[in-house]
């Protein structure tokens, strides 16, 4: 369906050509993916346990790179430019992956009962998801660190960036607040 909706949306766009430019790069996404995920199940489970934390890092460091020299689009940093093959990826969606499976590992590895690996799991899934709520409101926030939580917090910079917090998340339709 997705495939279709990508065709018929960008059609319009491509009138002179005989395939829409945006529905090739869909489908090379598409291929690209599924190449991928052949390779990831040829892995053996041994390696993704020692590949978790490690993954998860540099998600959670590409997820801090963006917010420094990430592209800029539609008002949000989430896009990293691959200079060598031209191309560019959100880390949020490695974050997305490395997350849950770091997790895993941790709850595998642990009495998953025990407060320390419940923090821990917590911890692991509270950077990545500050970072992205720093992306999505970046430059009404201050990084604070917080050893309790082995993460980092955001805290308001100022009353008037506090109003704008506000604003935008009662009347940004994405925050969906009402």
């Amino acid at each position: 369906i997705g495939v279709v909706m990508i065709y018929s949306t960008t059609a319009p766009l491509a009138i002179g050509s005989a395939v829409p430019p945006h529905f090739l790069r869909h489908l090379a996404a598409i291929l690209l993916g599924l190449v991928v995920v052949t390779a990831a199940l040829r892995v053996p489970l041994a390696w993704w346990r020692r590949l978790a934390l490690p993954l998860w890092a540099l998600s959670a460091a590409l997820l801090a790179v963006t917010l420094v020299v990430g592209i800029e689009a539609n008002g949000a940093r989430r896009w990293l430019a691959v200079p060598v093959l031209g191309l560019t990826f959100q880390p949020a969606e490695l974050a997305k992956w490395a997350t849950p499976l770091a997790a895993a590992v941790v709850l595998a590895s642990g009495d998953p009962r025990s407060w320390r690996t419940l923090r821990t799991c917590l911890g692991l899934a509270a950077l990545p998801a500050d970072l992205r709520t720093a992306e999505a409101i970046e430059g009404l926030l201050l990084p604070v660190p917080n050893p309790d939580l082995a993460t980092a917090s955001f805290a308001i910079e100022d009353e008037e960036s506090l109003e704008q917090l506000l604003t935008a998340l009662i009347l940004d339709p994405r925050f969906n607040l009402k």
